[in-house]
């Protein structure tokens, strides 16, 4: 392209009123620039800049310009002559855009760290030229803050000799690097001495509130700030230096100040001089030089709300915690002024009354606790009395963390509890202490004190645990007389009559989180269940009130109940309780979260089976919850037209049915046979439901909560309901849920053993079966399709790592009759194959591994030990499996997996050091040590002779070490020997 053409296409892809050819102009410079050489592009873009009066076009110039990662120097020097050129005459003008300048800025010091000193030895005689500084001052102070901010970037070895020949290094005959003979004759000490009359001046002319002179300023300190972590502190600290900072510094600080933003550069200037590598004692001497901290104190006002600008008071605040956590430490047991100093503006910042300045300082707040903690005083105090008022909520606050500002402010008062954990932690007594003290000085009654306040101190009780070491600080305090006399006083008062929502859900939160105190007081007990059951907690107007009660109370019971008492502090609100939770249960008018009505039932549940009450009280009680509830899903049920045509909305009222069955039934570990019978009739229900609407993702869902639940309160009551259940669940399931499939018929082989499987018979195959179908359906292709995306074979493998799983729960549980029953013993050759090709053809460790479990434990199962080989003595098989099959079995072993598992060993990337694929190895040789303790005339002639000497061409030396081995450890030995030493031979033959 030509100088011209670029120009055009340019102009054309900025202009947005004609899509179409802006994309097809972006399109061929996007082309030009990938496939034109660095050398062609570096010439036609110093075309274009000589002959462009286009803003965007200089603009794609210097960018695509600062891209190009081979031009030569001289390509440099002729590209930044033309932008010199054309900024000291009366092209000056196109060059007039902020963003133009700053890209400037970008490529000068792209070109400097290139060139400078051996290719662009005036580089900074260049940048500092008279001309260029009276009619572009910026052009040169931007370029030296983006050569800073790269300092900052990266110390790579670029930048380290860019800064040593700025400050005036050079290396003697030893190597050494010797400082110039005065700073201010180095380039460094030249360029300070151009910018602070720069500053001078922009400083008065921004008395008039020119807005250039401010941007000239604010340039000016982010120079220096570039400057002050690396160049001689002779330089930055000289009274002219300091005077201007401070000058700009006071200017900041007044209400509407035009200057805010040089404040804000000052207190980052000073935050790089403080965290500059020195000696402690330097730091303290330099804070004490400058006179920083009085500067601030004198020009910022840190007590009065917006009267200096917020931006320069948040600067304020980090320097202080800066500066703090850097001397106080240093300071700490001496009376210094400068710890005197430090103090007073952190305590105005951390009290200040905005977020971000409080927020700025609680790093150093922490530091000062840890400081403290041996003996607390007076700053300790202050400490504790400025986190109580600021925890306070504004007084306008809403409380809906949805709302970004409110939730800033949420994130605040959390940053605020750590801390106080940080107090308690060091001083409990202390803090105690000041807690009560706290309470004790609100107006009563409570239900009357201001909202802010009492909603801290109760922040204050309920987080005092968290602090409390040795943990769990809960049993710490509850045997500390005074916070239970606290706490006391707490449940004694009015506060449940508070009219604001987040007291009373506070105050319930403590009172369940302290909840050891109510098992000895049966009378405070009694007026929080109260509280939490009446018109200020169950039937309270406001939602988030009652959806918290639901929540706490069943956490409350679960405290405080005992299923095994006889006198239960609970027994006498049972009937009352369960009266009251029914009748908001059948309340329309009130509107209930699921989560909220599954918390009810849990309750019931908890309080009918963990309050000591007698059967028949039990079953009564059930049956009154039960009986309402299992007639309104039968009513549902009933209406087989409207479930059929809507089975979303239906199946979301009928999950929640099942569900709420599901929670009722937590309160019961061993219930009764009277409750059994109940909850008999749930899992028919449940089966109604199921059998209505199998295809409805929620209704299974919940059915698998309810089924494994039941399991654990009936025991083997349910087996006779799991055929059914079973395969409506397996027919209907997906991708999704065919992990709670495999999980119930674990929990079945767990929970029933051999007993499990006439409810296993039928399902076995179907299971197996759909996982076939789903791994298939993911992909499209087949299993051992090597073509099949990462993801998807990802999604094949967990689906059949399912199928390996319930396998090997069937084996280890001694479930293992299922694979022989009329239903599935013709299946079982194919039940092996598919195992044996997860031992040896997948590549995951963890799925080989439950791959030879399942092997390993069958054959365990399936061949009784034997007193002593005789002769050719049959294989013995065990009193439930027929010989035939075992011995097909051992054939298939010793033929098949052996040496299928073998060869899995041998491949390349197969390492013994791994502990996930070493486990694999251990598995093996479980088969090895059984085989050679219960067959060992199998182990001999088929393994050792036929597969390891004649297939393998295992040496005589290891096979008979295999043969004497004794223990499984030593077998283990064996096969990593052989393992290595196939993969010597292998990498050799290679090789």
């Amino acid at each position: 392209m030509t100088p011209q053409e670029v120009e055009q296409y340019v102009l054309v892809a900025s202009d947005a009123s004609n899509p179409q050819h802006q994309q097809q102009a972006n399109e061929l410079l996007l082309h030009w620039v990938s496939s034109s050489s660095d050398d062609v592009l570096a010439d036609t873009l110093r075309g274009v800049l000589e002959l462009t009066q286009r803003e965007v076009v200089l603009f794609y110039c210097l960018t695509t310009f600062h891209r190009l990662k081979q031009t030569t120097a001289e390509q440099r020097a002729r590209f930044r002559r033309e932008i010199f050129g054309q900024l000291l005459n009366g092209k000056s003008s196109y060059w007039g855009p902020t963003y133009l300048r700053t890209k400037v800025g970008v490529l000068l010091t792209k070109f400097i760290q290139l060139d400078f000193p051996h290719a662009w030895p005036n580089a900074f005689n260049d940048i500092t030229n008279p001309d260029l500084l009276r009619g572009a001052p910026d052009i040169c102070l931007r370029t030296l803050v983006a050569l800073t901010e790269e300092f900052g970037k990266d110390e790579t070895e670029i930048n380290t000799n860019i800064k040593d020949v700025l400050r005036g290094y050079t290396v003697d005959q030893q190597q050494q690097q010797r400082p110039a003979s005065s700073p201010r004759l180095s380039i460094s000490g030249q360029l300070m001495a151009t910018v602070l009359p720069i500053l001078a001046q922009s400083l008065e002319e921004s008395n008039g509130n020119t807005d250039y002179a401010l941007q000239i300023a604010v340039l000016c300190l982010g120079v220096i700030k570039g400057f002050m972590s690396w160049v001689d502190l002779s330089l930055l600290l000289d009274e002219q230096t300091l005077n201007l900072l401070f000058k700009a510094l006071a200017k900041s600080g007044t209400e509407n100040s035009p200057v805010a933003d040089a404040g804000v550069s000052v207190l980052e200037c000073l935050q790089e001089l403080i965290g500059r590598g020195m000696e402690d004692d330097k730091k303290v001497a330099l804070l004490s030089r400058t006179n920083a901290l009085e500067q601030i104190y004198t020009h910022i006002n840190l007590e009065v709300v917006d009267a200096s600008p917020i931006d320069v008071v948040l600067e304020v605040a980090k320097f202080i915690n800066k500066t703090g956590l850097e001397v106080l430490p240093i300071l700490s047991g001496q009376e210094h002024p400068i710890y005197s100093q430090v103090l007073e503006l952190f305590f105005r910042c951390f009290a200040y009354d905005d977020i971000d300045v409080s927020a700025a300082v609680i790093p150093l707040a922490g530091s000062l606790v840890l400081s403290r903690q041996q003996e607390p005083d007076a700053v300790f105090s202050q400490l504790l009395a400025v986190t109580y008022r600021q925890m306070r909520y504004p007084l306008d606050f809403q409380f809906d963390y949805e709302d970004e500002d409110e939730a800033e402010e949420e994130i605040y008062r959390t940053e605020l509890r750590k801390l106080n954990q940080k107090f308690v932690r060091a001083a409990p007594e202390f803090c105690l202490q000041f807690t009560s003290q706290t309470l004790a000085q609100l107006p009563l009654p409570l239900s009357n004190a201001p909202t802010p306040d009492l909603e801290a101190a109760l922040r204050l009780v309920y987080h005092y645990c968290e602090g409390i070491r040795p943990a769990p600080g809960l049993k710490v305090v509850m045997r500390n007389e005074t916070f239970r006399n606290l706490l006391v006083g707490l449940h004694s008062s009015d506060i449940t009559s508070h009219p604001h929502v987040e007291v009373l859900t506070l105050y319930y939160e403590t009172s369940v989180r302290y909840y050891p105190l109510l098992k000895d007081r049966p009378d405070l007990l009694q007026i929080l269940l109260g509280a939490l059951t009446g018109r200020r907690g169950l039937q309270n107007e406001h939602a988030r009130v009652r959806s918290r009660c639901c929540y706490l109370l069943p956490r409350l019971i679960k405290s405080v109940g005992n299923s095994n008492a006889t006198n239960s502090i609970l027994r006498p609100y049972v009937e009352t309780a369960i009266t009251g939770i029914q009748g908001l249960l059948q309340n329309k008018s009130i509107e209930l979260r699921m989560d909220d009505t599954l918390n009810l039932f849990e309750t019931i549940g908890l309080l009918l089976g963990k309050t000591g009450l007698e059967e028949a009280a039990q079953q009564n009680y059930l049956t009154q919850v039960m009986t309402p509830h299992v007639r309104s899903i039968e009513h549902v049920l009933e209406q087989k037209q409207a479930v059929a045509q809507d089975p979303d909305t239906y199946g979301e009222i009928l999950s929640g049915a099942i569900a709420s069955i599901a929670f009722l039934s937590k309160g019961f570990k061993k219930p009764a046979p009277g409750i059994q019978v109940v909850l008999l009739e749930a899992l028919k229900i449940n089966l109604t439901v199921l059998q209505t609407l199998p295809s409805n993702d929620q209704v299974r869902n919940k059915s698998y909560i309810l089924v494994q639940r039941l399991i654990q309160c009936l025991g083997d009551q349910v087996l006779p309901s799991m055929p059914q259940v079973l395969y409506l669940l397996i027919a209907h399931c997906t991708a999704e849920d065919v992990l709670d499939v495999s999980q119930l018929i674990n929990q079945l082989c767990i929970k029933f053993k051999a007993d499990a499987v006439p409810a296993l018979d039928a399902a076995l195959l179907p299971f197996l079966q759909k996982c076939q179908t789903l791994a298939t359906l993911s992909t499209a292709a087949p299993i051992s399709s090597d073509t099949v995306a990462p993801h998807l074979r990802t999604e094949q493998l967990s689906i059949r790592k399912l199928t390996f799983a319930v396998l090997q729960h069937i084996v280890s549980y001694g479930a293992d009759a299922v694979f022989l029953t009329q239903t599935n013993v013709s299946n079982l050759e194919s039940i092996l194959q598919s195992m044996q090709d997860g031992a040896v053809h997948v590549e995951d460790p963890i799925m080989k591994k439950t791959c030879l479990v399942f092997f390993k434990e069958l054959l365990r199962q399936w061949v009784a030990p034997s007193e002593q080989s005789k002769g050719d003595a049959e294989v013995p098989p065990t009193a439930t499996v027929p010989a035939y099959i075992v011995e097909g079995y051992i054939r298939f072993l010793s033929d098949s997996l052996i040496p299928g598992v073998l060869f899995s060993f041998f491949k390349e990337g197969f390492n013994c050091e791994d502990a996930n694929q070493w486990r694999t190895v251990t598995e093996l040789a479980g088969i090895f040590e059984i085989l050679q303790e219960r067959l060992p005339n199998v182990y001999q002639q088929d393994v050792l002779a036929r597969k390891l000497t004649n297939t393998f061409g295992c040496p005589a030396s290891l096979v008979e070490a295999f043969r004497v081995a004794s223990t499984r450890k030593e077998t283990e030995t064996c096969l990593k020997q052989l393992i290595t030493s196939r993969s010597s031979s292998q990498t050799s033959g290679t090789s």
